[in-house]
């Protein structure tokens, strides 16, 4: 994430009109960056902790779903049925193929 903020901030600051730029701007950017990118990944990466591989895998099977319903709620963007019908395939793919992975147990925690 930082590279990529490093990468594309010299083509953000290349387009800005530093003149109109307001402080609360800024502010918003920031907070679009953080919960759009940093605070979900955060959250991701804390869940695999606490979470087995197949239940994780269930519920991230669930994320287009969630985007559709936010599209939905914030956008007013509605799905045409074949694309419903698209999306439930995908979600069902993923959470048949978490639920019927084999499940290896965790490798021994050698102590030193």
């Amino acid at each position: 994430m930082i590279v990529a903020a490093l990468l594309v901030a010299p083509l953000g600051a290349a387009v800005l009109n530093f003149g109109q730029l307001r402080p609360w701007q800024l502010g918003i950017a920031l907070a679009v960056g953080l919960l759009s990118s940093a605070v979900p990944y955060s959250l991701e990466m804390e869940a695999m902790k606490r979470l087995s591989a197949r239940v994780f895998s269930i519920l991230l099977s669930a994320a287009p779903a969630i985007a559709a319903f936010a599209g939905f709620l914030v956008l007013g963007e509605r799905l045409t049925w074949l694309q419903w019908g698209a999306m439930l395939c995908i979600m069902a793919a993923s959470a048949g193929s978490a639920l019927t992975a084999p499940v290896t147990p965790p490798p021994p925690i050698l102590e030193t």
